[in-house]
């Protein structure tokens, strides 16, 4: 009688390395569970050995790296870290496989490992843009019925095989174990060396044997590298647990765009949809928007303007809790960075909707941090631990840009906010 098992093929690299440094790291709220992040310090910054493919996983650990920081700020917010690790257990990042998707960019695939040391779901984190990811968690006894049973030809396809391969490529990573084939039988081969927090995996293939007294056949033949992933199969993908999409990680260029001179250039901000009917315009005393705050410690922040398209500039009269409001953000933020300079766009000036805060001098905008637009992946960091300290601030409102999107402490899918930061406070 024959018998059917899905085998797999381990390519590895080894990777040593110091421990990694955490300061760089934003700071944020409590309700974040470490364990949920927790890389291994020997993969992250390792010494990588010689050979063909060592840009691959440099990349890939990189691209962990961006996808855990963007985790990190809907965790800040949702706070579902706690959740996943009671009712799941432990993503472990450092044996994620990585899927090529249709639109250029890469699926993270990671296996949790629940308390009894078994793998019953996995995270897919798929790429959309340069700094933007959407999450689901799989578990392995769901129905897939979205998903093909067997793919083509060429591999590409990713079928219930594919989500069974993956599985069961974890399941050997996981317990150590490298299963091997011959003409006659099926090998377990256990080395002591490789162990699964040492391991990165640059892809696996995995495929069906038929064994049978005298004869094996293979089936299903597939490989990582070859999968197209797409759209459609992470949206008919049956998810038993999906991470809240905050809106975030806008797509970031590696270069950024030309300074314009202090004053100088005309930088229209876009706001077309900040509608806010339900924010009165208050009481509060204005103040002109400075040229520098002061911080508690005695740090001077400047503050530079620029003049939005229809050629009026940002330097007015605003609320002066907007005033103290920016400042609590700029406090917050440098407490762990060095903000120096930050440069408004728009204030009572500009376009805007029939209510915004900014007519209601309720509102600014912010385009530049240090000089470098907010859309730049370069200061990803700064741009988040200002929006996170913009929440601290009294009376706090809308906090939309590239790191979040919150209205009154709430996610609010609200677009145009990538290339800019939008701050307002409410009016009583």
């Amino acid at each position: 009688m024959s018998k059917r098992i899905t085998l797999i093929l381990l390519i590895t690299i080894v990777l040593f390395s110091c421990k990694k440094d955490l300061n760089t790291s934003p700071i944020l709220p409590t309700t974040i569970n470490e364990s949920f992040y927790k890389r291994d310090s020997r993969i992250i910054n390792g010494s990588i050995k010689t050979n063909s493919v060592d840009q691959t996983v440099l990349s890939n650990v990189t691209l962990i790296d961006t996808l855990l920081k963007e985790l990190r700020i809907i965790d800040s917010t949702c706070g579902f870290s706690n959740k996943v690790i009671l009712k799941y257990g432990i993503p472990y990042w450092d044996i994620s496989v990585p899927l090529k998707n249709e639109n250029g960019f890469t699926t993270i695939v990671t296996p949790i490992v629940d308390t009894n040391g078994l793998i019953n779901n996995l995270i897919f984190s798929y790429q959309e843009s340069s700094f933007k990811f959407k999450f689901k968690i799989v578990n392995r006894h769901s129905t897939q019925n979205a998903l093909p049973r067997i793919g083509e030809k060429t591999g590409a396809m990713f079928t219930k095989n594919s989500l069974n391969g993956l599985f069961a490529n974890f399941d050997a990573i996981y317990n150590n174990k490298i299963l091997l084939a011959s003409q006659s039988s099926i090998k377990s081969n256990s080395t002591n060396s490789i162990k699964s927090n040492t391991i990165f995996i640059d892809f696996v293939c995995w495929f069906n044997v038929t064994i049978g007294p005298n004869y094996y056949e293979t089936s299903n033949t597939q490989c990582s590298y070859n999968i197209s992933f797409t759209t459609d199969v992470f949206g008919g993908l049956n998810a038993s647990y999906d991470i809240p999409d905050m809106g975030g990680g806008a797509s970031y260029s590696e270069n950024s765009l030309p300074l314009e001179s202090e004053g100088e250039g005309l930088n229209d901000d876009g706001d077309v949809n900040d509608i806010d009917i339900d924010n009165p315009v208050g009481t509060t005393p204005r103040k002109t928007l400075p040229n520098k705050i002061t911080l508690a410690n005695g740090k001077e922040v400047t503050i530079l303007f620029q003049k939005t398209l229809d050629g009026a500039n940002s330097q007015n009269q605003v609320s002066e809790k907007l005033i103290n409001a920016l400042q609590k953000a700029l406090e917050e933020a440098n407490k762990n960075y060095d903000i120096s300079s930050v440069t408004i766009s728009a204030s009572t000036n500009g376009v805007h909707s029939a209510n915004s805060n900014h007519y209601k001098a309720l509102a600014i905008d912010i385009s530049r941090i240090n000089g470098l637009q907010v859309s730049n992946y370069v200061i990803f960091d700064l741009v988040n631990a200002l929006q996170i300290g913009f929440e601290t601030a009294i009376g706090r409102r809308e906090n939309f840009g590239p790191a979040l999107k919150l209205k009154s402490g709430v996610y609010n899918p609200i677009s145009n906010h990538d290339g800019h930061i939008h701050f307002s406070v409410d009016g009583n």
